[in-house]
């Protein structure tokens, strides 16, 4: 464990890849397998060598060119989770909103992909914003253009602050959209004017009816687009340390293939990224999640469909006269693959002030 936390102590954008090499704790190399998270040496099943792959689908931002987000190394609060579920870091809730809100508006398609290239050029056609707030999901607002500027154009009944309905003509943006609040990037921290619709979306969609820009300013030094951008980099790094925990899972799970077996193998991994904005705190909280499967297929093979059991009339058993049984084809599916996750808070000021990370495992 000393190995990998010493990993995460070390000054911001210094690569990390040095300490996920196969050594023991005290530096010796292991005799027999790769090192675990905890630094101690472990048996690898012997394992048919993987197909070929290409490079992960990692965003490809250059980040050399950002101002760097400030890590005190001192004063960042680090913990590593052993027992997580991916899942439960999802944010699912979006209660209705109205009135002034803060929070974060982020493309769609930032810091998200599919594990397959060609999918993910599909989705990064028209992407569109997304609000969060308060560790809310995303919400999918309609902003008050009054023409039919922007993606998927609709009017909204809405119910202003003096509880009077109006129609407005509205539609949703994206970084390319022309806009009158200024909203170019790919993520940004606003506040804006809510009016929620009378059509009932189950709280998903709002009207903004006024917005403004605030990262960047004198208040908020945060520049919210660069500082997931670096937190996207940060976290890669901090996967390739444990590369070779990475190749350890992967090579057991191989192990276990029945031969005969074809390999379908991702562009890499599957990323997901959820950003907040916490008011009180006046902090970005950004959650990162990549989850790498591969599938394995066995040869197809005919079975017949099963009938439900048929109901008892006084304990005998009745007739199924609805019941025929159907051929289909089977195919067996073996899945290898990791996860890892990590959950970065950054202040107003550009300074990274926490980060949680759950330990890579298998997926």
């Amino acid at each position: 464990m000393r190995v990998f936390v010493s990993c995460l102590r070390r000054v911001a954008w210094v690569s990390l890849v040095a300490c996920g090499g196969a050594t023991t704790v005290d530096g010796a190399a292991p005799a027999g397998g790769a090192a675990g998270l905890d630094g101690t040496a472990e048996e690898v099943a012997v394992a048919p060598d993987p197909p070929e792959q290409t490079e992960p689908a990692w965003p490809t931002d250059d980040v050399r060119r950002l101002p760097p987000i400030q890590v005190d190394t001192a004063r960042v609060r680090s913990r590593i989770v052993t027992d997580w579920d991916a899942d439960a870091l999802v944010p699912t809730l979006h209660p209705e909103l109205s009135g002034t809100r803060r929070g974060i508006v982020m493309a769609s398609d930032f810091g998200v992909t599919s594990g397959r290239r060609a999918y993910d050029a599909r989705i990064q056609r028209t992407p569109s914003y997304r609000f969060y707030t308060e560790g809310s999901s995303g919400y999918a607002p309609y902003w008050a253009t009054g023409d039919e500027h922007g993606i998927n154009p609709m009017t909204w009944r809405v119910v202003d602050a003096q509880h009077v309905e109006h129609d407005v003509r509205s539609a949703m943006l994206g970084p390319s959209t022309p806009n009158p609040w200024g909203l170019h990037r790919r993520a940004h921290l606003v506040e804006v004017e809510a009016e929620l619709p009378t059509q009932s979306n189950s709280g998903l969609h709002f009207v903004v009816r006024d917005a403004r820009i605030l990262d960047g300013t004198q208040a908020y030094p945060l520049v919210v687009e660069d500082a997931v951008t670096q937190l996207h980099a940060r976290f890669r790094d901090q996967v390739e340390a444990v590369s070779a925990e990475v190749e350890r899972i992967l090579g057991q799970g191989r192990a276990r293939v029945p031969a005969g077996y074809e390999a379908r193998i991702p562009d890499g991994p599957q990323l997901q990224t959820y950003p907040s904005w916490l008011d009180d705190e006046r902090a970005l909280e950004v959650t990162i999640i990549a989850r790498y499967r591969e599938a394995h297929i066995g040869p197809r093979e005919r079975r017949m469909s099963q009938c439900r059991p048929c109901r008892r009339s006084g304990g005998r058993p009745a007739p199924c006269p609805r019941c025929n049984p159907q051929p289909y084809m089977h195919e067996p599916q073996v899945f290898v693959g990791w996860q890892m996750a990590a959950r970065y808070r950054v202040g107003h000021d550009a300074r990274l002030i926490r980060e949680v990370l759950m330990q890579i495992k298998p997926y």
